[in-house]
Protein backbone atom coordinates (compact mmCIF):
# COMPACT_ATOMS: atom_id res chain seq x y z
CA UNK A 1 0.00 0.00 0.00
CA UNK A 2 1.40 3.28 -1.28
CA UNK A 3 2.26 6.05 1.94
CA UNK A 4 -0.64 8.27 0.51
CA UNK A 5 -3.50 5.34 1.01
CA UNK A 6 -1.82 4.57 4.00
CA UNK A 7 -2.13 8.23 5.28
CA UNK A 8 -5.92 8.76 4.07
CA UNK A 9 -7.05 5.34 5.78
CA UNK A 10 -5.96 6.48 8.93
CA UNK A 11 -7.99 9.69 8.61
CA UNK A 12 -11.14 7.91 7.66
CA UNK A 13 -10.59 5.65 10.29
CA UNK A 14 -9.95 8.36 12.95
CA UNK A 15 -12.76 10.31 11.92
CA UNK A 16 -15.29 6.92 11.98
CA UNK A 17 -13.88 6.10 15.53
CA UNK A 18 -14.09 9.92 16.78
CA UNK A 19 -17.49 10.44 15.24
CA UNK A 20 -19.05 7.30 17.26
CA UNK A 21 -17.80 8.35 20.39
CA UNK A 22 -20.39 10.29 22.49
CA UNK A 23 -23.38 8.50 20.32
CA UNK A 24 -22.86 4.99 22.03
CA UNK A 25 -24.34 6.56 25.14
CA UNK A 26 -26.43 9.62 24.95
CA UNK A 27 -26.47 9.49 29.10
CA UNK A 28 -22.94 9.47 30.05
CA UNK A 29 -23.31 10.41 33.28
CA UNK A 30 -26.28 8.21 33.91
CA UNK A 31 -25.15 5.06 35.09
CA UNK A 32 -22.42 7.44 37.50
CA UNK A 33 -25.09 8.81 39.52
CA UNK A 34 -27.00 5.86 40.70
CA UNK A 35 -26.95 4.79 44.35
CA UNK A 36 -26.52 6.77 47.32
CA UNK A 37 -24.73 9.95 48.31
CA UNK A 38 -23.74 11.37 51.26
CA UNK A 39 -23.94 15.25 51.11
CA UNK A 40 -20.53 16.39 52.69
CA UNK A 41 -20.91 20.14 52.30
CA UNK A 42 -23.30 22.98 51.20
CA UNK A 43 -22.65 26.48 50.50
CA UNK A 44 -25.68 29.14 49.62
CA UNK A 45 -26.02 32.65 49.66
CA UNK A 46 -28.90 34.76 48.29
CA UNK A 47 -29.29 38.68 47.90
CA UNK A 48 -33.04 39.92 48.02
CA UNK A 49 -32.99 43.12 46.59
CA UNK A 50 -36.40 45.23 47.72
CA UNK A 51 -38.00 48.20 45.61
CA UNK A 52 -40.36 50.10 47.09
CA UNK A 53 -41.64 53.70 45.87
CA UNK A 54 -38.39 53.96 44.17
CA UNK A 55 -36.04 53.21 47.14
CA UNK A 56 -33.86 49.90 47.31
CA UNK A 57 -33.36 47.91 50.63
CA UNK A 58 -30.85 44.65 49.95
CA UNK A 59 -30.60 42.02 52.76
CA UNK A 60 -27.68 39.29 52.10
CA UNK A 61 -28.15 35.32 53.76
CA UNK A 62 -25.31 33.14 53.56
CA UNK A 63 -26.39 29.17 54.62
CA UNK A 64 -23.40 27.33 55.31
CA UNK A 65 -24.10 23.53 56.34
CA UNK A 66 -22.00 21.37 58.81
CA UNK A 67 -22.50 18.18 61.10
CA UNK A 68 -24.06 16.84 57.71
CA UNK A 69 -26.12 13.89 58.03
CA UNK A 70 -28.08 13.55 54.63
CA UNK A 71 -27.98 10.89 52.32
CA UNK A 72 -29.52 11.28 48.62
CA UNK A 73 -30.66 7.84 46.38
CA UNK A 74 -30.56 7.69 42.99
CA UNK A 75 -32.82 4.54 41.80
CA UNK A 76 -32.33 2.91 38.28
CA UNK A 77 -36.06 3.91 38.01
CA UNK A 78 -35.43 7.50 38.17
CA UNK A 79 -36.67 8.16 41.44
CA UNK A 80 -34.25 9.73 44.42
CA UNK A 81 -35.14 9.87 48.12
CA UNK A 82 -33.08 12.20 50.37
CA UNK A 83 -33.37 11.99 54.18
CA UNK A 84 -31.36 13.20 57.18
CA UNK A 85 -30.15 16.70 59.06
CA UNK A 86 -27.55 19.06 59.17
CA UNK A 87 -26.94 22.02 61.21
CA UNK A 88 -26.97 25.28 59.47
CA UNK A 89 -25.34 28.75 60.45
CA UNK A 90 -27.32 31.34 58.69
CA UNK A 91 -25.38 34.62 58.48
CA UNK A 92 -27.96 37.62 57.78
CA UNK A 93 -26.49 40.99 56.68
CA UNK A 94 -29.46 43.78 56.99
CA UNK A 95 -29.01 47.35 57.15
CA UNK A 96 -24.93 46.86 57.64
CA UNK A 97 -25.63 44.75 60.72
CA UNK A 98 -24.72 41.19 60.26
CA UNK A 99 -26.96 38.85 62.30
CA UNK A 100 -25.84 35.00 62.51
CA UNK A 101 -28.19 31.79 63.48
CA UNK A 102 -27.40 29.00 64.29
CA UNK A 103 -29.85 25.96 63.68
CA UNK A 104 -29.34 22.43 64.90
CA UNK A 105 -30.79 19.25 62.97
CA UNK A 106 -32.80 20.59 60.56
CA UNK A 107 -34.29 17.78 58.72
CA UNK A 108 -33.87 17.39 54.55
CA UNK A 109 -36.09 14.78 53.38
CA UNK A 110 -37.78 14.82 50.02
CA UNK A 111 -38.93 11.97 47.41
CA UNK A 112 -39.11 12.91 43.56
CA UNK A 113 -37.90 12.04 40.45
CA UNK A 114 -34.69 12.77 38.38
CA UNK A 115 -33.37 12.90 34.85
CA UNK A 116 -30.05 13.77 33.61
CA UNK A 117 -30.40 16.12 30.51
CA UNK A 118 -26.53 16.82 29.05
CA UNK A 119 -24.89 18.53 32.00
CA UNK A 120 -27.98 19.34 33.71
CA UNK A 121 -29.51 16.74 37.39
CA UNK A 122 -33.52 17.42 36.96
CA UNK A 123 -35.83 16.88 40.44
CA UNK A 124 -39.11 16.84 40.53
CA UNK A 125 -40.81 16.97 43.62
CA UNK A 126 -43.95 17.95 45.52
CA UNK A 127 -42.39 21.25 45.74
CA UNK A 128 -41.38 21.62 42.80
CA UNK A 129 -38.34 21.27 39.49
CA UNK A 130 -35.16 22.28 40.10
CA UNK A 131 -32.62 22.44 37.59
CA UNK A 132 -28.90 21.86 38.20
CA UNK A 133 -25.68 22.04 36.93
CA UNK A 134 -23.35 18.59 37.22
CA UNK A 135 -20.01 20.51 37.85
CA UNK A 136 -17.90 17.47 38.12
CA UNK A 137 -19.11 13.92 38.76
CA UNK A 138 -17.04 10.68 39.45
CA UNK A 139 -17.35 7.33 40.83
CA UNK A 140 -17.35 8.05 43.73
CA UNK A 141 -17.83 12.61 43.90
CA UNK A 142 -20.17 14.64 42.62
CA UNK A 143 -20.59 18.73 42.83
CA UNK A 144 -23.84 20.06 42.21
CA UNK A 145 -25.01 23.65 41.68
CA UNK A 146 -27.95 25.53 41.15
CA UNK A 147 -28.58 29.97 40.24
CA UNK A 148 -32.11 31.30 40.48
CA UNK A 149 -32.71 34.89 39.64
CA UNK A 150 -36.08 35.66 40.27
CA UNK A 151 -38.31 38.75 40.29
CA UNK A 152 -42.28 39.02 41.98
CA UNK A 153 -44.10 42.09 41.85
CA UNK A 154 -46.56 42.29 44.81
CA UNK A 155 -48.69 45.13 46.05
CA UNK A 156 -46.56 47.79 44.51
CA UNK A 157 -43.39 45.89 45.86
CA UNK A 158 -40.57 44.68 43.77
CA UNK A 159 -38.68 41.55 45.34
CA UNK A 160 -35.93 40.94 43.35
CA UNK A 161 -33.77 37.22 44.38
CA UNK A 162 -30.62 36.18 43.43
CA UNK A 163 -29.42 32.43 44.92
CA UNK A 164 -25.91 30.50 44.14
CA UNK A 165 -25.84 26.85 45.82
CA UNK A 166 -23.16 24.48 45.30
CA UNK A 167 -23.47 20.66 47.05
CA UNK A 168 -20.94 18.32 47.43
CA UNK A 169 -21.90 14.70 47.23
CA UNK A 170 -19.25 11.43 48.22
CA UNK A 171 -20.03 7.73 48.03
Amino acid sequence: MSKSKFVITLIVLAFFLSSCSEDDDIHPNHSLILGAWKLVSAESSTMNTFQINGTSEQTMTKNSHHNIRVTTTFKEDNSVTSKGTSNIDVTSLINGIENTTKLKNVPSTFNGSWLIDEEKLILTTIEGIEEYTIEKITENKMVLTINTNITRVQTGITSIIVSDTRLEFKK
